[in-house]
């Protein structure tokens, strides 16, 4: 397993699309992918491995979730990303970009297994949390914990300011941003306004 280096096409008309999770790149320690081509589409990426994959700029192109399971995935010469998704355990490191959302998976208790860690990034405006429900398999609305680790901080650059909680299932919650002095980053969130019942 050796470092490379994924190219542009020879040709106009050959693309990488990707489609459901995308394509998984799997580095082991101490080695680099470095992705110097556009991946394009609605599909994702995935990192596994304890190596790093490198994307140079304009390589990051599409608009699905970069999870990172493992290993760490470099951004610092990819330029300022735009509504850029992220989840896994893995750790992303010198990004910048503009409506980060952290894609992740709650069980029903809220609990969250699995959670990046940003080293030396930026996230501009608003950070989006989506727990990934929707109104077939909500999240239990009456066990909203007091704060729920979301990620990990460190380094340099920006932390988000906000927070907005989405995708848990069909009702409205408020959020806040905390993060710990080791760096832990927390989400407080509560319901949004109320709710009446008539009888």
């Amino acid at each position: 397993n050796a470092d490379w280096t994924l190219a542009p096409p020879l040709s106009p008309y050959l693309v990488y699309e990707m489609r459901g999770k995308g394509v998984v790149f799997a580095p082991s320690t101490g080695v680099t992918y470095t992705i110097a081509a556009p991946l394009t589409g609605d599909g994702g990426l995935v990192v596994r491995g304890a190596g790093t994959v490198k994307l140079s700029a304009g390589a990051y192109a599409f608009s699905g979730v970069c999870r990172v399971e493992e290993g760490s995935i470099d951004l610092s010469a990819a330029g300022t990303l735009s509504n850029a998704k992220f989840g896994g355990a893995g750790t992303v490191k010198g990004a910048t970009v503009n409506r980060c959302t952290l894609s992740l998976m709650a069980e029903d208790d809220w609990t969250v297994a699995a959670t990046p860690t940003f080293d030396g990034c930026s996230l501009n405006g608003t950070l989006r949390v989506d727990f990934g429900r929707d109104e077939t398999c909500p999240l239990d609305e009456g066990k909203i914990p007091d704060w729920i680790t979301i990620g990990a901080w460190t380094g340099a650059g920006r932390k988000p300011s906000s927070v907005k909680v989405i995708g848990t299932g069909g009702f409205d919650l408020i959020g806040e941003i905390a993060f710990d002095a080791d760096g832990t980053m927390r989400c407080k969130a509560r319901r949004a306004g109320f709710k009446c019942i008539l009888r």
